[in-house]
């Protein structure tokens, strides 16, 4: 069995236990790091944990729940009943959004096969950017084994690929290895054209009617925004924030103008309202479908995309960041998937050090499959909609001065992020900080949160129960209507459930509690941190 960092087995790590409802394997993939270590690593529940047939071993997202993204969009036969869910669909419907058809690059991302150049670690930063530019759309630039500098460029259409995470290895531990320096964002009215009322501002549209004919800036192919003043009561921010009072946005990727009507390729996430004057503004996008992969990157920032469409990291190994892994911001469908990012500079000291930081107007993104570990926070989001984080690992999360606060998902350090989708991820805890404004519409859904503290507990908790009957419980304490408060089911995460079993051994046979609180010394997650 191989350790995780830390001498944790993957075992070990996800509570491997042969009791009914426990989460007894996650299906491994294996890591070859650039000390020579061999990681087995975590990034799925296997089928049999959601007692499945263990034969369906490539499970993706399997709750079968229509609305969301349904096992059918991975080709996998749905495991619920019909109607098993609709419960949801009926008290949650103003919470939804169609995550599995918008967030990550459509139609999966590309397997290009044909390599237009290989460089190797002789050569200078400008020779490879030479190759960089050359490089057809469609193809691939191969990086051999070796060591490269930081400041790679980067081309719309192209592919880099490594020789796997710690055969080639980009960056010496400071500047950004892979730079985007494009336009961003207005975030007041400047530069912005303003949005006629209609049925086109209604949560789901993927189109609007400006008030004027669309001014040069609007070309199909560029990225759009759309805003509206803040409402003060849905959302706020706070005062000073720098993003401004126009925190209701959404980006997306313009792909036809007829007339006075845009439409692009992304639904609204919820309603525009006139009085709070919608506008739109559109800029070039800096790169699209560009693809970084298999490779480690050890930089002081590995990745940054700004102003990026349908661009992805891809089995990359990060380490070594100072204040973000991966930079996000006024970008579209972006994807981060099956990458182990580690070790932010100088943990647990470290002032920040966060693995994916989506910083404002980042639509439909994707984070999948993903182990993080030794950093700030695995995610932060400000001002992040219509979002998908699935099944990511995510342990022992720390920062200097703030043992407190150690969330391996934050959904709101600035607003105003709204409809996301938190599925199936394993984390100490989830947050919502609130520090620049508001967030609202999370939806948190098979999720392992279990409260206990990475700084003062070398292992994770071995208890394992299923988050999702932990949601079906709490389901039937609240009456049909009543949403859940997300606050509160941080919480309720980190309590077990009774579950009668017929006792062993000698006895009466009645039912027993099973219920175990795990082997970690506190459980408010309020005060897990600090050691209380």
């Amino acid at each position: 069995m191989a350790l995780l960092p830390g001498g944790i087995s993957t075992a070990e790590a996800v509570g491997a236990s042969k009791a009914k409802g426990c989460i007894r394997s996650w299906k491994p993939w294996t890591w070859h790091t650039k000390r020579g270590v061999i990681y087995d690593m975590t990034g799925i529940p296997s089928a049999e944990a959601f007692g499945t047939p263990e034969a369906q071993t490539d499970l993706r997202m399997i709750y079968g729940m229509s609305g969301i993204a349904t096992s059918a969009a991975f080709g996998i036969p749905s495991v619920f009943s019909p109607g098993d869910y609709d419960w949801l669909l009926v008290d949650y419907a103003d919470r939804l959004y169609p995550w599995a058809d918008y967030c990550g690059i459509p139609g999966g991302i590309p397997e290009r096969t044909t390599v237009y150049a290989t460089v190797n670690s002789g050569m200078t930063v400008a020779a490879i950017n030479v190759a960089i530019a050359a490089c057809p759309v469609g193809q691939v630039v191969q990086f051999a084994a070796g060591t490269y500098p930081a400041g790679i460029s980067r081309k719309s259409g192209i592919t880099v690929r490594g020789a796997g995470a710690g055969s080639t290895i980009v960056g010496t531990g400071t500047g950004t290895a892979f730079n985007s320096t494009g336009g961003s964002f207005s975030y007041t009215t400047s530069g912005k054209q303003a949005i006629a009322d209609g049925p086109w501002l209604a949560k789901g549209s993927m189109s609007v009617t400006m008030a004027t004919t669309p001014g040069a800036q609007f070309q199909v192919g560029r990225l759009i925004l759309i805003d509206q003043e803040d409402d003060l009561t849905l959302v706020f921010p706070r005062t000073g924030n720098w993003a401004g009072t126009r925190n209701l946005r959404h980006v997306s990727r313009i792909t036809d103008i007829t007339g006075n009507t845009i439409t692009f390729a992304s639904p609204l996430p919820y309603t525009f309202v006139y009085v709070q004057n919608p506008m739109a503004q559109a800029i070039p996008a800096t790169d699209s479908l560009f693809g970084i992969e298999d490779m480690t990157i050890d930089a002081g920032s590995c990745v940054r995309f700004q102003g990026s469409d349908r661009c992805w990291v891809y089995r990359c190994e990060l380490t070594g960041f100072d204040n973000e892994a991966v930079f996000m911001r006024d970008s579209h469908q972006l994807e981060v998937r099956r990458c182990y990012i580690h070790d932010a500079a100088g943990f647990p000291n470290q002032a920040d050090g966060y693995g994916l930081y989506a910083q404002y107007a980042v639509s439909c993104l994707r984070a999948e499959d993903n182990i993080g570990v030794r950093m700030a926070y695995m995610t932060v989001m400000n001002g992040n909609d219509s979002s998908a984080y699935l099944y990511n690992f995510i342990w022992q999360m720390g920062r200097a001065g703030f043992a407190w606060q150690n969330p391996g998902l934050n959904c709101n350090h600035g607003p105003h992020s709204i409809m996301n989708l938190w599925e199936g991820n394993m984390t100490e805890r989830w947050q919502n900080d609130a520090y620049h404004g508001s967030a609202s519409h999370q939806t948190l859904f098979r999720n392992h949160v279990h409260g206990c503290s990475s700084v003062l507990h070398a292992r994770p908790p071995h208890h394992g129960l299923l988050p999702d009957e932990l949601l079906l419980q709490r389901r039937r304490e609240h009456p049909r209507g009543r949403r859940l408060d997300l606050a509160e089911r941080g919480r309720m995460d980190t309590r077990p459930i009774t579950r009668p079993q017929r006792s062993r051994g000698r006895g009466t046979g009645r039912a027993r509690s099973t219920a175990r609180r795990p082997t970690c010394g506190s459980w408010d997650i309020r005060t897990w941190g600090a050691g209380a």
